[in-house]
This record gives structure tokens, C-alpha cells and sequence, in this order.
């Protein structure tokens, strides 16, 4: 789960360029299993569906094509990329404070890390021996 407004575009950049991080390629347009050759380039495919913050980048195809290769140029922050991957690896949602809260109220569930190691008063449960 990711807030779109905020994050959505970042997130592309971040799997957009994987492939350059990772030294598979030098360009992310290199690399066959992504979708920076449609986003930044045009190419076109069934397989792909712009999203509408994608889409309000420009109106002209053209433009926008150009406006996102220009973001994908420029460098992740190094708190946005360690937001990222914690959340990629925890399996938990992307977002600000506000968004996680709305989050947690729609599930009816947690959905923030929970703190580390047995819950106080474990053993009184009958959890422990």
C-alpha cells in the first residue's frame, strides 16, 4: 500500500532504476522487463496502463515522456530509499503518519511495525515455559 500522491511517481523511480543500481545496465531504457521505455520513451504496450499522476506530468505525450526521463535522473534520497526497502521487506505500507493512521482504520488492523521480541507479560498468558 502506497500513498500515490506522495510517493507514487518515487516509487517508479526507484524500480526504474534497480536494474542501474543493481550494474545489470548503464541505462534504464537498457533493461527489457521494465516500464521506463514506455514511461520515458513511448514505446507502447498492452501491458501498461498510465496512471493518472504519470499522466499529470503534461498533456502532450511528448513532454511528459521528457519530464520523466528528467526525473529519473535525479537521485533518490538516502531516508526515501531506506523508507523503500523497509517497507518493501516488512511488507508494510508507504506513507506519511496520516495516510498509515486512515490505513489502519479502514483494516480494522495494525499495520505498523510492532515493537520487537515477546509481548510484556507473555509468560502470565501461559505463552512461555
Amino acid at each position: 500500500m502506497v500513498n500515490a500522491d506522495e510517493y507514487l511517481l518515487r516509487l517508479y523511480r526507484y524500480i526504474e532504476l534497480n536494474p542501474v543500481r543493481a550494474g545489470l545496465v548503464e541505462d534504464p531504457a537498457e533493461y527489457d522487463w521494465s516500464s521506463y521505455r514506455c514511461n520515458a520513451l513511448g514505446l507502447q504496450s498492452d501491458l501498461l496502463t498510465p496512471h493518472p499522476i504519470y499522466l499529470e506530468l503534461a498533456k502532450r505525450n511528448k513532454t511528459r515522456q521528457k519530464r520523466y526521463r528528467e526525473f529519473c535522473r535525479s537521485e533518490l534520497e538516502s531516508k526515501l530509499l531506506e523508507d523503500i526497502r523497509h517497507s518493501a521487506n516488512k511488507g508494510l505500507a508507504l506513507g506519511d503518519e496520516r495516510f498509515i493512521e486512515e490505513l489502519e482504520n479502514l483494516s480494522q488492523k495494525k499495520i505498523r511495525p510492532g515493537k520487537r521480541g515477546r509481548p510484556v507479560g507473555w509468560r502470565k498468558d501461559g505463552g512461555g515455559t
